[in-house]
Protein backbone atom coordinates (compact mmCIF):
# COMPACT_ATOMS: atom_id res chain seq x y z
CA UNK A 1 0.00 0.00 0.00
CA UNK A 2 1.69 3.47 -1.02
CA UNK A 3 1.81 6.15 1.38
CA UNK A 4 -1.08 8.25 2.18
CA UNK A 5 -2.22 10.32 5.00
CA UNK A 6 -5.98 10.71 5.56
CA UNK A 7 -7.70 14.11 7.80
CA UNK A 8 -7.69 13.01 11.41
CA UNK A 9 -11.31 13.48 11.72
CA UNK A 10 -11.28 10.07 9.89
CA UNK A 11 -9.44 8.76 12.87
CA UNK A 12 -11.59 10.70 15.65
CA UNK A 13 -14.93 9.20 14.18
CA UNK A 14 -13.22 5.77 14.28
CA UNK A 15 -12.17 6.47 17.65
CA UNK A 16 -15.96 7.42 18.51
CA UNK A 17 -17.46 4.31 16.88
CA UNK A 18 -15.29 2.11 18.88
CA UNK A 19 -15.74 3.91 21.93
CA UNK A 20 -20.12 4.43 21.98
CA UNK A 21 -20.67 1.31 19.90
CA UNK A 22 -18.45 -1.00 22.52
CA UNK A 23 -16.68 0.78 25.25
CA UNK A 24 -13.84 3.41 26.24
CA UNK A 25 -11.86 0.34 27.33
CA UNK A 26 -12.06 -1.64 24.13
CA UNK A 27 -11.22 1.49 22.26
CA UNK A 28 -7.94 1.71 24.65
CA UNK A 29 -7.46 -2.16 24.69
CA UNK A 30 -7.25 -2.25 20.47
CA UNK A 31 -4.84 0.63 20.92
CA UNK A 32 -2.49 -1.39 23.07
CA UNK A 33 -2.16 -3.93 20.28
CA UNK A 34 -1.17 -1.55 17.88
CA UNK A 35 2.57 -0.71 19.67
CA UNK A 36 4.19 0.66 16.49
CA UNK A 37 1.46 3.30 15.90
CA UNK A 38 -0.83 3.32 18.83
CA UNK A 39 1.13 6.12 20.42
CA UNK A 40 0.69 8.27 17.48
CA UNK A 41 -2.89 7.09 16.57
CA UNK A 42 -3.97 8.74 20.42
CA UNK A 43 -1.94 12.21 19.92
CA UNK A 44 -4.39 12.68 16.86
CA UNK A 45 -6.42 16.06 16.24
CA UNK A 46 -9.04 17.06 13.81
CA UNK A 47 -6.40 18.99 11.30
CA UNK A 48 -3.74 16.61 11.53
CA UNK A 49 -2.83 14.51 8.88
CA UNK A 50 -2.45 10.85 9.82
CA UNK A 51 -0.92 7.35 7.43
CA UNK A 52 -3.67 5.44 6.27
CA UNK A 53 -1.75 2.34 7.58
CA UNK A 54 -2.04 3.61 10.72
CA UNK A 55 -5.56 3.68 10.91
CA UNK A 56 -6.33 0.76 9.07
CA UNK A 57 -3.91 -1.08 11.28
CA UNK A 58 -6.68 0.14 13.99
CA UNK A 59 -9.90 -0.52 12.02
CA UNK A 60 -8.57 -4.06 11.01
CA UNK A 61 -7.86 -4.96 14.57
CA UNK A 62 -10.58 -3.05 16.29
CA UNK A 63 -13.01 -5.65 13.82
CA UNK A 64 -10.66 -8.82 14.30
CA UNK A 65 -11.38 -7.84 18.36
CA UNK A 66 -14.90 -6.58 18.46
CA UNK A 67 -16.91 -7.92 15.60
CA UNK A 68 -15.06 -10.94 13.54
CA UNK A 69 -18.11 -11.87 12.27
CA UNK A 70 -19.92 -8.57 11.21
CA UNK A 71 -19.04 -8.13 7.38
CA UNK A 72 -20.71 -5.07 7.29
CA UNK A 73 -18.19 -3.56 10.46
CA UNK A 74 -16.02 -1.14 8.13
CA UNK A 75 -19.37 0.39 6.01
CA UNK A 76 -21.11 0.78 9.60
CA UNK A 77 -18.27 2.44 10.70
CA UNK A 78 -18.07 5.15 7.86
CA UNK A 79 -21.41 5.33 7.82
CA UNK A 80 -21.29 6.68 11.79
CA UNK A 81 -18.62 8.79 10.49
CA UNK A 82 -20.61 10.42 7.87
CA UNK A 83 -23.68 11.51 9.98
CA UNK A 84 -21.37 12.36 12.94
CA UNK A 85 -21.40 16.02 14.17
CA UNK A 86 -17.99 16.06 12.87
CA UNK A 87 -19.00 15.77 9.27
CA UNK A 88 -22.43 18.35 10.12
CA UNK A 89 -20.46 21.42 7.84
CA UNK A 90 -19.93 19.07 4.95
CA UNK A 91 -23.78 18.10 5.40
CA UNK A 92 -25.03 21.44 5.61
CA UNK A 93 -22.36 22.27 2.45
CA UNK A 94 -24.09 19.34 0.66
CA UNK A 95 -27.48 20.10 1.28
CA UNK A 96 -28.55 20.78 -2.54
CA UNK A 97 -27.98 17.67 -4.39
CA UNK A 98 -26.40 19.35 -7.46
CA UNK A 99 -24.49 21.65 -5.12
CA UNK A 100 -23.33 18.01 -3.62
CA UNK A 101 -22.05 16.32 -6.72
CA UNK A 102 -19.87 19.69 -7.21
CA UNK A 103 -18.21 20.04 -4.03
CA UNK A 104 -17.25 16.43 -3.69
CA UNK A 105 -14.23 17.04 -5.84
CA UNK A 106 -12.85 19.74 -3.83
CA UNK A 107 -14.25 17.88 -0.80
CA UNK A 108 -11.78 15.05 -1.78
CA UNK A 109 -8.45 17.04 -1.23
CA UNK A 110 -10.07 18.31 2.09
CA UNK A 111 -9.64 14.80 3.38
CA UNK A 112 -6.77 12.79 1.79
CA UNK A 113 -3.68 14.08 0.45
CA UNK A 114 -3.91 11.12 -2.48
CA UNK A 115 -5.76 10.21 -5.80
CA UNK A 116 -8.49 11.92 -7.76
CA UNK A 117 -12.32 11.52 -7.44
CA UNK A 118 -14.28 12.12 -10.73
CA UNK A 119 -18.19 12.77 -10.55
CA UNK A 120 -19.78 11.30 -13.50
CA UNK A 121 -23.55 13.31 -13.57
CA UNK A 122 -24.96 11.83 -16.99
CA UNK A 123 -26.33 8.74 -15.50
CA UNK A 124 -29.74 7.43 -15.46
CA UNK A 125 -30.39 6.10 -12.10
CA UNK A 126 -28.13 8.46 -10.62
CA UNK A 127 -24.21 9.84 -9.96
CA UNK A 128 -21.22 7.47 -10.09
CA UNK A 129 -18.32 8.69 -8.05
CA UNK A 130 -14.88 7.37 -9.49
CA UNK A 131 -11.58 7.66 -7.50
CA UNK A 132 -8.59 7.11 -9.20
CA UNK A 133 -4.91 6.65 -7.93
CA UNK A 134 -6.38 5.86 -4.53
CA UNK A 135 -4.55 3.00 -2.73
CA UNK A 136 -6.03 -0.53 -2.60
CA UNK A 137 -7.10 -0.66 1.17
CA UNK A 138 -10.09 -3.05 1.16
CA UNK A 139 -11.45 -1.86 5.04
CA UNK A 140 -11.15 2.00 4.01
CA UNK A 141 -12.92 1.09 0.26
CA UNK A 142 -16.06 -0.39 3.04
CA UNK A 143 -15.33 2.52 5.09
CA UNK A 144 -16.09 5.03 2.03
CA UNK A 145 -19.50 3.42 1.10
CA UNK A 146 -20.82 3.84 4.42
CA UNK A 147 -18.99 7.54 4.59
CA UNK A 148 -20.76 8.54 1.19
CA UNK A 149 -23.77 7.74 2.44
CA UNK A 150 -23.54 8.82 6.06
CA UNK A 151 -23.14 13.08 4.69
CA UNK A 152 -25.36 12.83 2.15
CA UNK A 153 -28.15 11.44 5.05
CA UNK A 154 -26.69 14.20 6.84
CA UNK A 155 -27.52 16.33 4.47
CA UNK A 156 -31.26 15.34 4.46
CA UNK A 157 -30.52 13.42 0.90
CA UNK A 158 -31.30 9.45 2.28
CA UNK A 159 -29.23 7.83 -0.76
CA UNK A 160 -28.36 4.45 -1.66
CA UNK A 161 -24.42 3.83 -2.41
CA UNK A 162 -23.70 0.41 -4.23
CA UNK A 163 -19.73 -0.38 -5.26
CA UNK A 164 -19.48 -1.39 -8.77
CA UNK A 165 -15.47 -1.22 -8.75
CA UNK A 166 -12.65 -1.89 -6.25
CA UNK A 167 -8.70 -1.53 -7.22
CA UNK A 168 -8.49 -4.05 -4.39
CA UNK A 169 -10.19 -6.42 -6.96
CA UNK A 170 -7.87 -5.73 -9.78
CA UNK A 171 -9.72 -3.05 -11.24
CA UNK A 172 -8.34 0.31 -12.15
CA UNK A 173 -9.94 2.53 -9.79
CA UNK A 174 -12.52 2.28 -7.16
CA UNK A 175 -16.45 3.27 -8.39
CA UNK A 176 -19.66 3.79 -6.76
CA UNK A 177 -22.83 4.31 -7.72
CA UNK A 178 -25.21 6.65 -5.93
CA UNK A 179 -28.77 6.99 -5.84
CA UNK A 180 -32.01 8.43 -4.07
CA UNK A 181 -33.63 6.02 -1.73
CA UNK A 182 -33.76 3.96 1.37
CA UNK A 183 -30.11 3.77 2.61
CA UNK A 184 -28.49 0.33 2.98
CA UNK A 185 -27.76 0.97 6.58
CA UNK A 186 -30.41 -0.57 8.58
CA UNK A 187 -29.13 0.59 12.18
CA UNK A 188 -31.27 3.25 13.18
CA UNK A 189 -28.94 4.35 16.21
CA UNK A 190 -26.57 5.43 13.43
CA UNK A 191 -28.41 7.71 11.15
CA UNK A 192 -31.20 7.87 9.11
CA UNK A 193 -33.63 5.49 7.39
CA UNK A 194 -36.34 6.39 4.78
CA UNK A 195 -38.69 3.76 6.65
CA UNK A 196 -40.57 5.59 8.68
CA UNK A 197 -43.91 7.00 6.97
CA UNK A 198 -42.89 10.65 7.87
CA UNK A 199 -39.63 10.45 6.50
CA UNK A 200 -40.10 12.62 3.77
CA UNK A 201 -41.85 15.48 6.07
CA UNK A 202 -38.84 14.91 8.76
CA UNK A 203 -36.80 15.45 5.62
CA UNK A 204 -39.09 18.62 5.10
CA UNK A 205 -38.76 20.11 8.41
CA UNK A 206 -34.45 19.17 8.19
CA UNK A 207 -34.40 21.60 5.43
CA UNK A 208 -36.45 24.32 7.10
CA UNK A 209 -34.11 24.07 10.12
CA UNK A 210 -31.30 25.00 7.73
CA UNK A 211 -32.41 27.49 5.70
CA UNK A 212 -34.36 29.22 8.80
CA UNK A 213 -31.72 28.92 11.06
CA UNK A 214 -31.54 32.79 12.36
CA UNK A 215 -35.12 32.98 13.10
CA UNK A 216 -34.29 30.30 16.24
CA UNK A 217 -37.51 28.24 14.60
CA UNK A 218 -39.20 25.38 17.28
CA UNK A 219 -40.74 22.23 17.35
CA UNK A 220 -43.61 24.17 16.83
CA UNK A 221 -43.15 25.98 14.05
CA UNK A 222 -41.32 23.42 12.20
CA UNK A 223 -44.47 21.16 13.10
CA UNK A 224 -46.82 23.65 11.48
CA UNK A 225 -44.58 23.96 8.28
CA UNK A 226 -44.64 20.40 7.88
CA UNK A 227 -48.26 19.61 8.50
CA UNK A 228 -47.57 17.58 11.58
CA UNK A 229 -48.52 17.70 15.43
CA UNK A 230 -45.54 18.69 17.82
CA UNK A 231 -45.58 15.38 19.37
CA UNK A 232 -45.81 12.60 16.14
CA UNK A 233 -42.85 15.13 14.64
CA UNK A 234 -40.57 14.80 17.48
CA UNK A 235 -41.27 10.98 17.33
CA UNK A 236 -41.04 10.95 13.94
CA UNK A 237 -37.89 13.21 14.02
CA UNK A 238 -35.79 10.89 16.50
CA UNK A 239 -36.60 7.66 14.17
CA UNK A 240 -36.11 9.16 10.66
CA UNK A 241 -32.38 11.31 12.19
CA UNK A 242 -31.68 8.81 14.76
CA UNK A 243 -31.83 12.19 17.37
CA UNK A 244 -34.18 14.28 18.62
CA UNK A 245 -35.28 17.30 17.32
CA UNK A 246 -33.59 19.48 20.18
CA UNK A 247 -30.40 17.68 19.80
CA UNK A 248 -30.25 18.01 15.87
CA UNK A 249 -30.98 21.72 15.84
CA UNK A 250 -28.57 22.07 18.72
CA UNK A 251 -25.78 20.25 16.45
CA UNK A 252 -26.84 22.26 13.34
CA UNK A 253 -26.20 25.52 14.83
CA UNK A 254 -22.82 24.63 16.28
CA UNK A 255 -21.61 23.35 13.19
CA UNK A 256 -23.09 26.52 10.84
CA UNK A 257 -21.23 28.78 13.76
CA UNK A 258 -18.01 26.66 12.94
CA UNK A 259 -18.45 27.51 9.64
CA UNK A 260 -19.12 31.17 10.30
CA UNK A 261 -15.88 31.45 12.67
CA UNK A 262 -13.77 30.95 9.45
CA UNK A 263 -15.01 34.19 8.08
CA UNK A 264 -13.15 37.49 10.18
CA UNK A 265 -15.77 39.69 9.13
CA UNK A 266 -18.15 38.29 11.39
CA UNK A 267 -17.82 38.76 15.40
CA UNK A 268 -18.86 35.96 17.90
CA UNK A 269 -21.97 38.15 18.52
CA UNK A 270 -23.40 38.43 15.36
CA UNK A 271 -22.47 34.58 14.96
CA UNK A 272 -24.37 33.61 17.52
CA UNK A 273 -27.64 35.64 16.42
CA UNK A 274 -26.94 34.30 12.52
CA UNK A 275 -27.52 30.62 14.09
CA UNK A 276 -30.43 31.22 16.31
CA UNK A 277 -28.83 32.56 20.09
CA UNK A 278 -30.09 35.82 20.94
CA UNK A 279 -27.69 35.11 24.13
CA UNK A 280 -24.34 35.01 23.32
CA UNK A 281 -23.24 33.24 27.05
CA UNK A 282 -25.76 30.08 25.90
CA UNK A 283 -24.11 30.02 22.25
CA UNK A 284 -20.87 30.31 24.40
CA UNK A 285 -21.82 27.51 26.55
CA UNK A 286 -23.39 25.12 23.75
CA UNK A 287 -20.68 25.28 21.87
CA UNK A 288 -18.08 24.81 24.20
CA UNK A 289 -19.94 21.50 25.23
CA UNK A 290 -19.90 19.98 22.15
CA UNK A 291 -16.76 21.38 20.57
CA UNK A 292 -14.77 21.72 23.71
CA UNK A 293 -13.47 25.29 23.19
CA UNK A 294 -15.13 28.48 23.06
CA UNK A 295 -16.24 30.37 19.98
CA UNK A 296 -12.87 32.51 20.63
CA UNK A 297 -10.43 29.54 21.39
CA UNK A 298 -12.02 27.98 18.18
CA UNK A 299 -11.61 30.99 15.68
CA UNK A 300 -8.17 31.34 17.09
CA UNK A 301 -6.88 27.50 16.35
CA UNK A 302 -8.43 27.63 13.16
CA UNK A 303 -6.56 30.78 12.00
CA UNK A 304 -3.70 28.59 13.09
Amino acid sequence: MQTLSVRGTFVLNTFDFVCERYSAAAHAMVLQMLPASGTSLSAVREGFWTPLEDLVAYMETAKAVLAPGDRDFYRKMGFYGGSHVRALPVGIALSEQMRALRLYRMLWRTFFDAGDLEVIEACPEGAILRIRDFPSAAPFCQRLLGSVEGILSLAAMPVRVEERACTCRGDPYCEMLVTRGPSWQGDKRAGATCSDPYAARVLRAVRHLEQHLEESPSLAIVANVVGMGQFTLSRAFRSVMGMSFRTYLRQLRVAKGRQLLGNPRYSVTEIAQRVGYADLAHFDKVFRKLTGLSPTAYRRRAAG
